[in-house]
């Protein structure tokens, strides 16, 4: 999967976190750079696409940065009513580490 903003914004579809086109593409640049760096530039091919399950990986990791941007953690209360929302990314999920590692280079 090569992703794109509209492919995000599709994901997102939720109405309150939507991003606009300018964010989604952020979103995805800064996916694909933590996503590179964690793979140590083995996560596209030689022809500069991302590589299989790579790009499922960053459109996640993408979609939790476009719906907290700030990285700040807050909540609201109204009596029993609450609103919450968490730092948006912190890390790869177990599942992510798992297809990036495939492309992870290591020491020998």
């Amino acid at each position: 999967m090569q992703p794109t903003a509209g492919d995000l914004q599709a994901f997102l579809l939720d109405g309150a976190a939507q991003p606009d086109t300018e964010q989604a593409e952020q979103a995805l640049e800064m996916a694909g750079a933590y996503v590179l760096a964690y793979t140590r530039g083995r996560g596209k091919d030689a022809g500069g696409k991302w590589r299989e399950g790579v790009g499922e990986v960053v459109m996640s990791v993408a979609a939790r940065i476009a719906a907290n941007p700030s990285f700040v953690q807050w909540r609201n209360q109204a009596g029993s009513f609450a609103v919450h929302r968490s730092e948006g990314f912190t890390g790869f999920s177990l599942a992510e580490q798992f297809v990036l590692n495939r492309y992870r280079k290591t020491s020998m």
